[in-house]
């Protein structure tokens, strides 16, 4: 019998197809990765000169957070990877390879450019998963600070804007401007996130309320 094989057709320009192609390899599932035809559309031409000052900002917070991290442990939850540690390569490998960002990157957070591309393949890496207290200390706080500060509050903005059918979404974060037109994907992502939370269990849900009260993200996700 042949073995099946997957057919991953994607870009390496794609966050989505390179977290999955990473997670693929990981998981030893057999692929062949087909590389996208169509060329693709231009982030810049969706980029609004505005954005550039949260996009600089948010990428600093977010390295200073990985960096404190990941020069000491291997993975983010511990010495095997998860699938946010998938989730995260997705995006920040695009910065690992882009130009200016990569400059960025190795130069203020050489350990966290390590991580991504060790993270590329990690198959056949076996390993177990820190302690509770371990997986929520500083520096996954000071992650869900910026997602309490920024993604989340983005998010309700994004999905209120989009059910009332307004043509632009505005709303300001760390002082710094964010002016776009709503995402239909966005409205999907804070469903699924809600729905994540929903279906925590009473005592995993006890045990996180402290740290998600305190970065601002309890309340966007609690909505019933």
């Amino acid at each position: 019998m042949s073995e099946m094989r997957y057919r991953l057709i994607g870009s390496t320009a794609s966050p989505y197809a390179i977290k999955l192609r990473a997670l693929m390899r990981y998981r030893r599932i057999p692929f062949d990765w087909v590389i996208m035809t169509k060329a693709l559309r231009k982030e810049t031409e969706q980029l609004r000169p505005n954005l550039i000052p949260l996009l600089q900002e948010s990428y600093r917070r977010i390295l200073a957070a990985f960096e404190a991290h990941v020069g000491i442990g291997k993975y983010l939850f511990g010495s095997r990877p998860s699938l946010a540690d998938f989730a995260w390569f997705g995006q920040l490998s695009e910065m690992a390879t882009d130009p200016t960002p990569m400059r960025i990157m190795r130069e203020r957070a050489p350990f966290t450019d390590h991580w991504v591309r060790r993270l590329d393949d990690a198959s056949g890496v076996d390993g177990a998963w820190s302690s509770r207290e371990q997986a929520l200390g500083k520096w996954a706080e000071a992650l869900l600070q910026i997602a309490g500060e920024l993604y989340l509050p983005f998010l309700v903005a994004n999905a209120e804007a989009f059910a009332k059918g307004l043509e632009r979404l505005e709303i300001r974060v760390w002082g710094l401007p964010y002016m776009l037109a709503p995402f239909k994907y966005q409205v999907k992502c804070l469903e699924q996130h809600r729905s994540n939370f929903a279906d925590l269990d009473a005592e995993n849900r006890a045990a996180l309320k402290p740290i998600l009260s305190r970065t601002g993200c309890w309340a966007p996700l609690a909505v019933q």
